[in-house]
This record gives C-alpha cells, structure tokens and sequence, in this order.
C-alpha cells in the first residue's frame, strides 16, 4: 500500500520541519497568506490527503522520539529541515503529485515555519514538541 510506503520511509529518515516541499511541485510563489491548519489539505484528492497525513503522522512521532535518542539523528533545526526535504523527495517520488496542487508546497512551507519558526537553533525538548504538534495538524 502507498501510504504504508509512505509512512515507512518518513520513520526510516528521522525527518524533519521546515524544508521546502515546494521543489516538488514547481510553480509561481504565490502572495503570503495566513494558513490554517485544517485548510492545508483542502482540493486535494481524498487518496493524496491520505499520504500527506500519514507521512506528517510518522514525522509527528519521529522528531519526539528523535530526541529521546542516546545521540540523536538531528541535533538542530537544520539538520531537520535538510531531513525533511529527503524524506519528501523519497516518499513521493513518482507518486504523480509533482506539480498536480498548485500552491501546496507553499501552503506547508508557510504553516511549519510559522509554527516552528526559520532560525537554525538547536533541538530542545519544546521545540520538537511544536514541531511534533505542527506536524501532526496538518490534515
């Protein structure tokens, strides 16, 4: 099943928050907007919403647990980001969904740099429970 793929490979890689999936679905930058959360999803496909929220589901558990590591995979935000954007061209390569929602990638990109913030800073307990937590609202 695709979202079983999905979801193994996001825990394979210990993935992260704020890497742009952007890259992903190529198009114009659209104008900055307040993104909602339970909005994100909206005009995508029942089928692809469900890979989406499994795939931010596994990373949801993952940057918590990621922590809780003798010596964890990621150590900063950077490290996360650089995770993320491996987990996503991984899990959804030659799914089709490259380009098929216009403003999708820039929607997530928005609503987890607003939630986690941009600057490269070390890993803490709280902020990979507001990553945690971003992750696991998008539906």
């Amino acid at each position: 099943m695709r979202w079983a793929r999905v979801a193994v490979i996001a825990a394979g890689l210990a993935i992260g928050i704020g890497a742009s999936f952007s890259h992903l679905l190529p198009e114009a930058k659209p104008k900055p907007v307040d993104v909602v959360p339970g909005d994100i999803l909206s005009g995508v496909s029942s089928a692809d919403a469900r890979l989406l929220r499994d795939f931010y589901a596994a990373m949801a558990d993952i940057v918590v647990r990621d922590g809780l590591a003798v010596t964890p995979v990621c150590k900063t935000t950077f490290d996360l980001r650089n995770r993320h954007k491996q987990a996503l061209e991984m899990a959804f390569a030659n799914t089709g969904m490259a380009g098929k929602y216009a403003g999708l990638g820039d929607k997530i990109d928005q609503y987890l740099l607003r939630a986690i913030g941009n600057l490269d800073v070390p890993l803490t307990a709280d902020n990979r429970q507001s990553a945690s937590k971003a992750f696991a609202s998008i539906k």
